[in-house]
């Protein structure tokens, strides 16, 4: 968050995580074009189609002397 250091028992630290932008992919011309248009048909009919990426945030907290603490939680991004 913050860097290292103590941080206030009692205190809510607000923090922000920016999601990259995502890029959509231009389907060729021609020939090769029809080919990927209907693979992709194909995947979306036997539900095997790309899904959205998942993304996830971690987190782990480093107790000196004591017992480390560490998180992972899936973030849904709509």
């Amino acid at each position: 968050m913050d860097g290292e250091h103590e941080y206030a028992r009692d205190k809510e630290y607000d923090f922000e995580l920016a999601i990259p932008a995502q890029q959509s992919a231009k389907t060729p011309e021609g020939t090769l074009g029809d080919i990927a248009g209907a693979a992709a048909a194909l995947a979306q009919m036997t539900g095997m189609a790309a899904r959205p990426p998942q993304w996830y945030i971690k987190a782990s907290l480093d107790i000196p002397g004591g017992r480390d603490i560490n998180k992972k939680i899936q973030v849904n991004v709509v």
